[in-house]
């Protein structure tokens, strides 16, 4: 897994850092771009093509990331 933005102190962050993909969308529950300055993590991502990512890889906000693992929600 790879992780983007500024290091949160887990485990991940001590993998592969890569540049923030700024413009590509969140894959998590926000559907939302990846901003400048955001955290989060990026998975292969192996499906359809031309969902508005340059790239075959799956870019997650740090919060939504947690939320699809935990099943927690805004609100």
């Amino acid at each position: 897994m790879q992780w983007f933005g500024e290091s949160w102190g887990a485990h991940v962050c001590e993998g592969e850092h890569v540049p923030t993909p700024v413009g590509a969308i969140c894959f998590g529950s926000c559907a939302q771009p990846i901003a400048e300055g955001d955290q989060g993590v990026v998975l292969p991502f192996l499906g359809f093509e031309g969902i508005g990512n340059p790239s075959p890889d799956a870019p997650y906000h740090l919060a939504c990331f947690l939320r699809s693992i935990t099943g927690a929600h805004d609100g």
